[in-house]
């Protein structure tokens, strides 16, 4: 699984993308600026076990709940 967030320096209009690839194929993809999304793409499929798995490990999960 790959994970990548990206943001360029000089870009005047703050655009952020996040990519997701699980075994070489794009399985989500978002990209954002300041207003919104501009661009969202999702592929269901066993991706979401792996990082459902994951978000159980105690040291990966994190101490205290999100707000």
């Amino acid at each position: 699984m790959t994970l990548s967030l990206r943001r360029l320096v000089d870009d005047p209009a703050r655009t952020g993308q996040l990519e997701i690839r699980f075994y070489r194929e794009r399985v989500l993809f978002a990209e954002w600026n300041d207003d919104g999304f501009t661009k969202r793409s999702y592929r269901p499929g066993d991706w979401e076990h792996v990082l459902h798995r994951y978000s159980r490990i105690p040291a990966l999960a994190g101490s205290k709940p999100a707000r």
